[in-house]
């Protein structure tokens, strides 16, 4: 942000992008005006006991998706899905205290069949201040794929954007 020389801004993070601005709006509040998170969890608990699974496994399980995407990996993919892995059950860090003080507005937005537990993400809603929240009944940790449009007019609703209908 300073190498660009930004101030405050909006925050709009999926999955872990979620997680690193609400670890922002903690560390630095006042650099964050508001705050978007789709799928994010404020400690590892918010994973499903399925994802946490799938996060002991060893490195394969996801590599085909990792290839998909993130073709420049090469040869340090497995490498990569280990450290993504190790980062699913360790982190992120943040205590219920420091979410309640979190006080930018925010909009927390997951699927009911995301990887993070809708628990997990209503009691995150109850600890922020006034933080808005939406559970997309048929939605899984892809949202802003799976549900492109609804994300992005909810998105733009949240931020004052208009957007197309």
């Amino acid at each position: 942000m300073d190498a660009l020389h930004l101030q405050k801004v909006d925050i709009i993070g999926w999955s872990d992008g979620g997680n690193t601005a609400l670890v922002l709006a903690h560390l630095r509040p006042q650099r964050v005006n508001r705050i978007v998170a789709i799928s994010a969890n404020h400690d590892p608990s918010g994973l499903t006991e399925e994802a946490r699974a799938d996060a002991a496994l060893p490195a394969n399980s996801v590599t085909h998706w990792v290839n998909r995407w993130w073709t420049d990996a090469g040869p340090k993919t497995r490498e990569l899905e280990q450290r993504i892995k190790r980062m699913w059950l360790s982190g992120p860090t943040l205590t219920p205290e420091d979410l309640t003080g979190i006080r930018c507005p925010v909009l927390l937005i997951a699927g009911g069949r995301d990887v993070i537990r809708v628990e997990h993400v209503q009691e995150m809603a109850g600890l922020i201040a006034g933080a808005e929240l939406e559970i997309v009944a048929d939605g899984g940790h892809s949202l802003p794929v799976t549900h492109a449009g609804w994300v992005g007019r909810r998105i733009g609703a949240f931020l004052g954007i208009p957007t197309a209908q």
